[in-house]
């Protein structure tokens, strides 16, 4: 698989160690639930939504689409915004806004406009904490451990679809669906106050970490995007199997409450591959957008399981294809800023816009190819689209291309 070059460790100041490392990415874990619970709230409150406020599914369809286009539509500026500045503040303003569309989100959202006003709004809020945590990394954890810092990162998000789904019957059939929202509010406060406790923001040249605003070379910049659009054709893979696995698996006749579990199971193990590849990039020191390609092979699958299955082959595919071929998220941001070290938070922006477009399109092609075609062949285009994409990131990164 290859060792990651040398002359690629990231050219920044020296990071920070031990326990103030150990701090920043608990501070980091924190601020990414709380710029990804307001969307996987909305999705899990649903049937609550649907019946306090007249929430339809065409509604929440309009909704989450906007959510990802503008999400997508963001990332890149905000990125170079996040670049100009330490992690410190710019985590002071990621988590002080994540509080407005929890706000709107749980306080007054009464319609379908205030509704899709607060999930835009947490888009903006998403696209430029991501960057922010990305930069938190870079600037305090030392790059022979950054691999398993992203892995820890990164599984977060699945962490946060757990935690939403665990706000339904805690809070919603107990004090009221509102107060989901009010308990996401704990963690942008709580990482605020890990960084308030162990990192004073510096000033003069540190406060960039070695940072300049200069143009990216333009061999970097294909690579980067290539690699966008790449993890974008993935993405739309596990954004379509997330959204029909479980009308696939009850139609197949697996009990409703069996593929729920079923799906709890894959993201716990899709979390654990996450922090493990991390790991595995670190010690073995492997190119982080090769072991992507790798893993999202390996991953796809589960898709071509899934084209004849029943019975217990169900949660098998589930497994390979969530599981395991959704875990190089935390090493295509590994990937991307060890592409561009002095420029994290564009090289973040570019890889989420292509992630925003296949979650966007991902269940709207799919839901179409249902309806018309079935679940065979869909499960049979995923799983081309997914061996082509990790295909593709093989082939892209035959020869490292060192940062300069």
């Amino acid at each position: 698989m290859g060792s990651y070059p040398a002359a690629a460790e990231p050219a920044r100041a020296a990071p920070r160690r031990g326990s103030r490392s150990v701090s920043a990415i608990a501070a980091v874990v924190a601020l990414q639930a709380a710029i990804s619970l307001p969307l996987f709230l909305v999705a899990t409150l649903a049937p609550y939504l649907e019946r306090d406020i007249g929430l339809r599914e065409s509604t929440l369809g309009l909704a989450v689409g906007s959510f990802y286009a503008v999400s997508g539509a963001t990332a890149v500026w905000l990125g170079r915004i996040v670049d100009r500045q330490t992690w410190q503040r710019g985590l002071y303003v990621a988590a002080a806004a994540a509080l407005v569309p929890m706000a709107l989100l749980g306080g007054f959202a009464n319609g379908a406009l205030l509704l899709t006003v607060g999930l835009v709004a947490s888009a903006v809020v998403q696209s430029y904490g991501m960057g922010t945590t990305n930069l938190a990394i870079v600037d305090t954890v030392p790059a022979r451990r950054q691999g398993l810092a992203f892995g820890v990162k990164q599984a977060a998000v699945p962490a946060a679809t757990v935690l939403a789904g665990v706000c339904a019957p805690l809070f919603a059939e107990r004090a009221g669906w509102r107060w989901a929202f009010a308990f996401a509010a704990a963690f942008p406060v709580l990482a605020v106050v890990l960084t308030r406790w162990r990192h004073r923001t510096p000033a003069g040249p540190a406060a960039t970490g070695g940072r300049v605003d200069a143009p990216v070379p333009a061999a970097q910049r294909r690579r980067l995007r290539s690699m966008a659009v790449a993890f974008s054709v993935a993405t739309f893979t596990t954004s379509s199997l997330g959204a029909f696995f479980v009308l696939f698996a009850v139609d197949r006749g697996m009990a409703p409450a069996l593929a729920g579990v079923t799906v709890a199971v894959a993201s716990a193990v899709n979390v654990t591959m996450r922090v493990w590849m991390g790991w595995l990039a670190d010690r073995r020191q492997w190119r982080p957008f090769v072991q992507g390609g790798l893993v999202l092979g390996a991953g796809a699958s589960g898709y071509f399981v899934l084209i004849g299955a029943s019975g217990w082959l169900l949660p098998v595919g589930a497994v390979l294809a969530f599981g395991l071929g959704w875990a190089w998220q935390g090493l295509i941001h590994l990937g991307a800023v060890r592409l561009l070290p002095t420029s994290p938070g564009y090289a973040t922006g570019v890889i989420r816009t292509g992630l925003a477009i296949g979650s966007a399109t991902g269940p709207v092609v799919s839901g179409l190819v249902i309806r018309y075609l079935g679940y065979r062949p869909l499960w049979t285009i995923l799983g081309c689209l997914a061996t082509g994409a990790a295909t593709a990131v093989l082939l892209t990164n035959r020869r490292p291309l060192e940062a300069r």
